[in-house]
């Protein structure tokens, strides 16, 4: 593969009067490296982007970086990255193909290679200033205006607390946890048809419509693609391991390398602390929460902390059996059902070898703790509202806003399925719509939406995504679109479909299109439920998203953003500026295409971006910072971190529990974050600024005892 593709840039690059105008440049300075090295390169981006499902701009844009063409202006770098995935094409057309929209596909499945993006085996040095030669930006991505204030902010010091963290972070050592794998590698090998969540399937769905066909074997190629260089990059990692790290504008950490800790439960539970603590009676019985969370059964995760500590010391004969996966295959069965399957595996493995030494076990798993409802639980400490014990900020049993969303809506269906027309008992309409011209149709098609919902059962599985990204700014359209796609999985669709189809002879594609009609406006109906009842149940979070919202939009009629620094000195930007566009003509495959580049910036903010985005940016902000203070007081060296999740070894979870805690307190007795982001504002402007949201009456010190805040 590497030798097929050096022969081909060696032969291209020979002439460079066959490369039209604007590339002979590229070609010129690609032709004066090794063309060995380069193969090497492009062909590991081209397999990454590949499996990550990256566009053709994406891909173009990487290329250039890791070949270090940046050329005068984005165009020339965009072009530079184009001419590199050409020869790609050009050499493997048995490997690469490009899709209807030039996106690089997997034609077959690739031999593995190691990935351009690998975690690293030497300690990373910590953060000093806002670019590093080995890492690149601390910031990525964000606009001029978000890294200039981050330079500013390393020349100043104000960033130093966050950079700190992010330099704890990583210089964690770890290692690859070779039981997991070795299960990965068997379930993966197992072919057929594995029902075990985040393992490939070897049997590719099929479908009628080739469009559609095509689209599945391109999707499914990816994913495998993915798979291969994970198994690759970690049976590469022999020794010890870091995973250097950086953060996006608003100050989330993540990690640099396409291995990393963040990703999904199959990459996660590969990682091992490199340095291992004797577990201790705690640790113990954190272990057994942490293994009661990763399998999830029967909602075990939303009982008491002692509850779930019972659920595996009542079932230790279970646990071992699962801890010998896969040479005790009837561990698979359990893994099939578990919440996060390889998570479940890892600690299982973890606790039957703590119990088969006893206290003096050396423990090196990381126990995870995740707040219940990031976002929410920001708005209620900031605005001090009294509904802060829904989401689990006081000294109460376990809440969970999900399922009290999920109950309300229910409710509301209920009612708007008996009563949302005054002359009708709308349980009688599905079977002669046609009796009830009289009825209003808005009642009639939300009637009808709550009658097939409560057929579905309104769970909390089906409300949790909703909850969640309206506190991050998803727009009613993208949150009908979540639940279109939920509801759709649900049987009952697959039945209607073929009830319709029935009544309509052979006439599928308009039977389809009916079905797809009356889930379009169940989901629509749903989200709207949705909103008003988590509006209802924590008022304060509304208001306080309000005044962000209301704020941005009166900044942005004078064209200047946003702006505030978080309590841990990272400069936040709401800044959206209109993007400079310019057509310009690329070869691609052969063929000469026009596209749209965004070669810079206009002077103007965009006015619904800047407006939507405050609150949601605003809230990821916050929470950024509040996991760099905790990580800079816990005094722990071994973290792990995915935004509002910390880990830590089992022996240190009370310890980083009360930080945790202990943190959010100060951060918001300290800060008066909405405050300080209109002060902010009002040093800017003249104009009227909306009013702070009202204080509500909340003892933030409640949350030092709010032992299911995060669990």
């Amino acid at each position: 593969m590497i030798e097929r593709l050096s022969a081909h840039i060696s032969d291209r690059l020979r002439d460079l009067k066959a490369f039209r105008r604007p590339e002979r440049r590229v070609a010129k300075v690609l032709r004066s490296r090794n063309p060995d090295d380069l193969a090497k390169i492009i062909i590991s981006v081209v397999a990454d982007c590949v499996g990550k499902e990256a566009d053709w701009y994406e891909t173009t844009e990487t290329l250039a970086e890791e070949l270090d063409l940046d050329g005068p202006d984005r165009i020339e770098k965009i072009r530079a990255g184009n001419l590199a995935l050409n020869l790609c094409v050009e050499a493997l057309p048995d490997l690469f193909t490009l899709d209807d929209q030039d996106a690089p596909q997997a034609v077959a499945e690739l031999p593995r290679h190691p990935s351009h993006l690998e975690p690293c085996t030497d300690l990373p040095r910590p953060w000093s200033g806002s670019y590093d030669d080995g890492y690149g930006r601390f910031v990525a991505g964000g606009r001029p205006e978000n890294r200039a204030a981050v330079a500013e902010a390393f020349v100043t010091g104000a960033i130093a607390p966050h950079a700190a963290a992010v330099s704890a972070l990583q210089a964690v050592p770890f290692a690859v946890n070779t039981r997991v794998l070795d299960a990965v590698k068997w379930l993966y090998e197992l072919g057929g048809d594995v029902k075990v969540k985040g393992i490939p399937p070897k049997i590719i769905p099929t479908s009628t419509n080739a469009w559609a066909q095509g689209r599945i074997n391109a999707r499914h190629r990816s994913l495998q693609v993915r798979f291969e260089r994970d198994l690759e990059t970690v049976e590469r990692m022999v020794e010890d391991f870091y995973t250097p790290m950086h953060c996006d504008w608003r100050g989330r950490i993540y990690g640099i390398p396409d291995f990393k800790f963040e990703r999904e439960d199959r990459v996660r539970a590969l990682f091992l602390f490199a340095d291992p603590k004797p577990i201790g009676e705690r640790g113990l019985y954190w272990l057994k929460v942490h293994v009661a969370n990763c399998g999830d059964f029967d909602g075990i995760s939303k009982r008491t902390f002692d509850e779930r500590v019972q659920w595996c010391d009542e079932r230790p004969y279970i646990i071992r059996m699962i801890a010998r996966f896969p040479r005790d295959r009837r561990g698979q069965m359990w893994l099939e059902k578990a919440d996060h399957p390889f998570a479940f595996l890892a600690a299982c493995i973890e606790l039957a070898a703590a119990w088969d030494v006893g206290p003096e076990y050396e423990t090196r798993l990381p126990i995870l703790f995740d707040a219940s409802s990031s976002g929410l639980q920001h708005y209620c400490a900031m605005t001090r509202s009294k509904d802060a014990w829904r989401v689990n900020l006081g000294d109460r049993s376990p809440q969970d806003i999900y399922q009290a969303v999920a109950n309300e809506v229910r409710r509301r269906a209920k009612h708007d399925a008996m009563h949302a027309t005054s002359n009708r008992q709308v349980r009688a309409l599905s079977d002669r719509e046609d009796d009830f011209d009289d009825i209003p149709d808005e009642g009639f098609a939300k009637a009808k939406s709550a009658e097939a919902l409560l057929e579905t059962r309104i769970t909390r599985k089906l409300v949790k995504a909703n909850v969640m990204t309206k506190v991050y700014g998803a727009s009613d359209h993208g949150r009908a679109d979540q639940n279109f796609e939920k509801l759709k999985k649900q049987h009952w669709v697959q039945d209607r479909m073929a009830a319709l189809k029935k009544a309509m002879g052979e006439r599928e594609r308009v039977a389809q299109q009916l079905a797809i009609g009356e889930l379009g406006e169940q989901s629509w109906y749903l989200a709207e439920l949705i909103k008003q009842e988590l509006q209802k149940l924590v008022p304060a979070a509304h208001q306080a998203m309000n005044f962000l919202t209301e704020l941005a939009e009166t900044l942005q009629k004078e064209n200047k953003p946003l702006r505030w620094t978080t309590p841990s000195g990272f400069p936040w930007l709401n800044c959206y500026r209109e993007h400079d566009i310019k057509r310009e003509r690329f070869l691609i495959g052969g063929k000469v295409r026009q596209k749209k580049i965004a070669v810079g910036y206009k002077d103007n903010l965009r006015r619904r971006k800047t407006k939507d985005s405050a609150a949601p940016n605003f809230i990821h902000a916050c929470d950024a910072s509040h996991l760099a203070l905790t990580i800079n007081a816990t005094g722990i060296s071994d973290l792990v971190a995915v935004h509002d999740c910390l880990g830590c070894h089992a022996p240190m979870a009370d310890h980083l529990r009360e930080t945790i805690l202990r943190t959010l307190v100060e951060m918001y007795s300290k800060h008066g974050v909405l405050a300080e982001v209109l002060a902010s504002a009002q040093a800017v402007t003249n104009a009227k600024l909306p009013p702070l949201p009202p204080a509500g009456p909340f003892d933030l010190s409640e949350t030092l005892r709010a032992d299911y805040a995060f669990q």
